[in-house]
């Protein structure tokens, strides 16, 4: 039996509107990390505004941190989380390979989604940061909730009670989030690395002359790492930039000096100017316009 990480407080509900509402109602009382459970949503929020299905049966839940140290680098929360929830599906299935991670929030089976991630930030200052976790343990998301184009979700489909998925990520989340603590980022950011999906592939757009590569600027560092996992872009310089028609919590590294051959695209005339304020996640939280 797994029990209960130190440290952590755990708050459960029947039914509530949001685990990350009520984490957010709950920050001006709150001195410790405190996981918010529900077994029912009935105003699950996603991404950008989305509308979250969270039926019975399935997994809901915000972990509400205070904020220690730089706010700069709280988005790094999200890549701790990612890896403690495949942790979690691992330990609980026994079958890693089935399981990869995916910019910026979801958690894939077999390639599709079977669970995501939300970051906000509340409290005054902002004083807290709230970790939305959702996974379908044993139910589809109800189709309306369900973007086109995105990623088909799956549901783990193994019969396990949400609050004991509850301890056992509870326990992983904080034997990372000790590993970040104590290592730094470079340890999370290559375990994210060696499990992240579609790292490189190549996003088609008709309006666009430029190829187009998804990842994530706090993962990708440098050129000599974005040209070791994109090993056929033959170019001279990159560009961090948000192109209108894209996710706008997505960030994307644009080539800009490839072959036409290989990418069936001409590099544009006019170099795109480089965006240095993306690289900021502290930015990223505190905007209206942009998530994590």
């Amino acid at each position: 039996m797994i029990e209960w990480p130190d440290g952590y407080d755990r708050v459960t509900h029947l039914t509530i509107d949001s685990t990350n509402r009520e984490a957010s109602r709950q920050a001006a009382e709150t001195n410790k990390p405190t996981w918010i459970f529900a077994d029912e949503q009935t105003a699950g929020v996603g991404r950008r505004g989305r509308k979250w299905s969270s039926p019975k049966g399935n997994f809901s839940s915000t972990l509400l941190m205070p904020i220690e140290g730089n706010l700069s680098t709280v988005a790094l929360h999200s890549f701790v989380a990612s890896l403690a929830l495949r942790d979690s599906l691992v330990h609980i299935t026994r079958e890693p390979k089935r399981f990869n991670l995916k910019w910026p929030n979801d958690v894939l089976m077999d390639g599709c989604k079977v669970a995501g991630i939300l970051l906000e930030t509340s409290g005054v200052g902002p004083s807290h940061l709230n970790i939305g976790i959702g996974v379908n343990l044993s139910t589809l998301p109800e189709s309306d909730t369900i973007e086109i184009g995105s990623t088909p979700p799956i549901c783990l489909d193994i019969n396990i009670i949400p609050l004991d998925f509850l301890t056992i990520l509870a326990n992983f989340f904080a034997t990372r989030l000790i590993q970040y603590q104590n290592f730094g980022f470079e340890v999370i950011r290559m375990d994210w690395l060696k499990n992240a999906a579609n790292i490189g592939a190549k996003i088609a757009r008709s309006n666009s002359s430029v190829a187009i590569f998804m990842a994530p600027s706090s993962v990708l560092q440098s050129h000599v790492e974005c040209a070791r996992l994109h090993p056929k872009c033959n170019r001279d310089r990159m560009a961090l930039y948000s192109r209108p028609g894209f996710a706008r919590s997505k960030c994307v590294f644009v080539h800009e000096s490839l072959p036409d051959a290989e990418h069936g695209a001409k590099a544009p005339q006019t170099p795109l100017p480089p965006r240095p304020d993306l690289l900021s996640p502290a930015k990223a939280l505190r905007s209206s316009q942009w998530s994590v």
